[in-house]
């Protein structure tokens, strides 16, 4: 068996990983209280309910680009 035979397939298990990785990442975090709060929902028939017209949150950055502040 010569190297260029293993090449090919170890490309394709590395890249394989990668996209394996970055789809894990793309998932939202479960917060703690989060699966409580479902529970909760679930059992009193409660509606859930999102308020609407909020403004979005736009923070703004006092550092400069590829400066540190001391």
């Amino acid at each position: 068996m010569t190297f260029n035979a293993v090449k090919k397939p170890m490309y394709a298990i590395v890249i394989f990983g990668f996209l394996v990785s970055f789809l894990q990442c793309k998932t939202e975090p479960k917060y703690e209280w989060s699966a409580v709060n479902d529970q909760l929902i679930k059992e009193h028939n409660l509606t859930v309910r999102e308020i609407t017209g909020l403004p979005e949150q736009v923070f703004e950055s006092n550092l400069e680009a590829a400066q540190v502040k001391i």
